[in-house]
């Protein structure tokens, strides 16, 4: 529950300070194994780069998704690219986002997904992209989920089997 509240702090927080000046890029410092991560933020100019700084105590799963959607041309934000890093080394990457066309009255938009598996240590993910001459928003999410150890997967097998156990039993003495 804390862990939640303080989460939703920061992003509130980050949302405040990051629309507060639309032009500059910025560098979020999230807590240890912080969870969730959600933010939208306006930019303007021709190009830019945000990131995010994270540490993680256990081996987890990562996903991220930014999107950007215009109603015209000449707005939002095109080649959404993610990149993950570790130090100086890039461990995934996804983009350029392809710009997907208006249809049916949805607004034309660009989505860029990312998932992977990182071990205990401090990572860096980047966003970056083009921005149009209108300017434009993204959206941007970022999950991490704890892997389960091995005792996690033993204990969880244990409880299965026990459970498979009684129903069995139930069903042989039913009869």
């Amino acid at each position: 529950m804390v862990k939640t509240l303080k989460n939703l702090l920061l992003a509130t927080a980050l949302g405040c300070g990051a629309n507060a000046s639309v032009a500059d890029d910025f560098v979020a410092n999230l807590p240890p194994d912080f969870g969730a991560f959600s933010i939208s933020i306006s930019k303007s100019g021709t190009s830019f780069v945000d990131s995010l700084l994270f540490s993680v105590t256990a081996p987890s799963s990562i996903t991220s998704t930014a999107f950007s959607n215009w109603p015209v041309r000449t707005a939002g934000l095109r080649d959404l690219t993610l990149e993950l890093f570790q130090g100086s080394t890039l461990i995934a990457s996804e983009g350029p986002s392809e710009a997907v066309p208006p249809s049916g009255g949805i607004p034309a938009f660009t989505l860029e997904n990312l998932a992977a598996f990182v071990s205990p240590g401090s990572y860096r993910l980047t966003l970056s992209g083009n921005v149009q001459p209108d300017g434009g928003f993204y959206s941007w999410t970022v999950n991490t989920v704890a892997v389960p150890e091995p005792e996690q997967w033993a204990l969880m097998i244990a409880g299965l089997a026990l459970v498979a156990g009684l129903a069995s039993r139930r069903r042989k003495a039913a009869a």
